[in-house]
């Protein structure tokens, strides 16, 4: 299983979850930080196996992202493809955006039409013992 970045698979299909890490870019040494724990200042990265059985690690945000595309079709985050594209900027600067891929057969959902009802009222009324167990008060 191989670790892979969203620059070198800028196309991907989630297969699985896999993990959650936490991570924080230590400017003074120019490493990334990661503990499988909670640190303060540490944010957090989710874990996918993707095609290849490779892990693609991705933020919060583009987490929110592959979210939002799947709940807009309807569809389970395993098995559906996305595209990244950065903002062209280098180092701490550069940002990635993750969309959906156009679905080859998708699937729309249509309004249903409802057709209203009447309801008439009833006169029925409970008797006293139907209140006395429903209601603890009495």
């Amino acid at each position: 299983m191989n670790y892979v970045y969203l620059k070198n698979t800028p196309n991907f299909t989630i297969k699985s979850y896999k993990n959650k890490t936490w991570k924080k870019w230590d400017a003074e040494n120019k490493k990334m930080l990661s503990s499988e724990t909670w640190q303060k200042d540490y944010k957090p990265m989710y874990q996918f196996v993707v095609e290849n059985d490779d892990v693609l690690e991705i933020s919060r945000d583009q987490l929110g992202q592959c979210l939002i595309a799947a709940f807009e079709v309807q569809k389970p985050l395993s098995g559906l493809s996305f595209s990244a594209t950065d903002n062209g900027k280098q180092g701490l600067d550069k940002r990635w955006w993750i969309n959906l891929k156009r679905l080859e057969n998708p699937t729309s959902v249509q309004p249903t039409s409802v057709q209203p009802t009447s309801v008439q009222p009833t006169s029925v009324q409970p008797n006293a013992e139907e209140v006395n167990d429903l209601n603890p008060l009495f």
